[in-house]
């Protein structure tokens, strides 16, 4: 299973449950697990929990290996790994030529996201400040169409 994988699988609370740790209260909270605490002030999100008293972040890696004292973030993931008994399924790493593909795919998509909205911004004002049917008015109209079909050819919601 790859890290990202082993994220998804298991969420915080599974986590705490099977560490024996507390459940959250009714407002989603603890008591923080790195200093002692009189009331609850650390938030259990579904991936994370974030203490807003000291400041504290911790991933399910790092729920086990504060429970284990384990410093490393592979010593961490490897012990998680045992813990949850997935000894017969090895741990991979994404390949970072694949994480470079999908990083760049993603940054592409933003980037023709803001083009996108960035034309439609200036079309928009156009047509609304210009006198209907004058020349700014009808180039404004013709760039929001060509926007439109662009979105439909390129995909982009």
């Amino acid at each position: 299973m790859e890290i990202s994988d082993l994220k998804r699988a298991y969420t915080v609370p599974q986590v705490l449950t099977h560490y024996g740790l507390p459940q959250p209260n009714r407002a989603g909270f603890i008591n923080c697990l790195v200093h002692t605490d009189k009331n609850a002030s650390m938030k259990v999100y579904p991936n994370r929990l974030v203490c807003f008293s000291c400041g504290c972040r911790m991933d399910i890696f790092d729920i086990c290996g504060h429970i284990h004292g384990l410093d490393g973030t592979g010593e961490r993931i490897k012990r998680f790994h045992e813990d949850m008994r997935l000894d017969n399924q090895p741990i991979r790493k994404r390949n970072t030529d694949e994480h470079r593909r999908l990083k760049r795919e993603e940054e592409t998509k933003q980037a023709r996201r803001a083009c996108r909205d960035r034309l439609h911004r200036i079309a928009y004002k156009g047509k609304h400040t210009a006198e209907p049917f004058s020349p700014m008015w009808e180039k404004s109209v013709t760039i929001l169409r060509n926007v439109s079909a662009w979105y439909e050819r390129e995909g982009i919601e």
